[in-house]
């Protein structure tokens, strides 16, 4: 859902064609919309990492795309230690309480990910 576009670029420019960029062009989604509209999508999120890895072993190698999930996991580990931590000093009424509270949930889902425990993402 999100590496798709990558990857076409990435064989048309193995095929010997060239890629362009138009950036005065505007797609809209009729009857839809992004994922980046909601607030909280772990998700988005999961989906975006489960694309990224399948990107890597297609057109890397899978040891690239090993360290690739090596890495994600380390990130996820500080992340939810630094947002656990400002989630504990935070006062529950204010408005930063629930954005921490929001950062947890998409890192555990990107920690989740990273051992295997989001399992729902391969079968998309």
């Amino acid at each position: 859902m999100y590496s798709e576009d990558v990857d076409l670029c990435f064989k048309v420019r193995q095929a010997g064609c060239s890629n362009w960029l138009a950036p005065d062009v505007a797609i809209v989604h009729h009857g839809g919309g992004s994922t980046a509209a909601r607030k909280i999508s772990t998700f988005s999120s999961v989906l975006m990492l489960e694309s990224r890895w399948r990107y890597f072993k297609l057109n890397r190698s899978v040891v690239y795309a090993i360290f690739f999930r090596i890495a994600i996991f380390l990130s996820s580990v500080a992340r939810l230690m630094i947002a656990f931590s400002a989630r504990l000093t935070a006062p529950r009424v204010s408005t930063r309480y629930e954005i921490w509270t929001g950062t947890l949930k998409t890192w555990a889902a990107r920690f989740r990910w990273t051992v295997g425990g989001e399992g729902w993402a391969r079968r998309i």
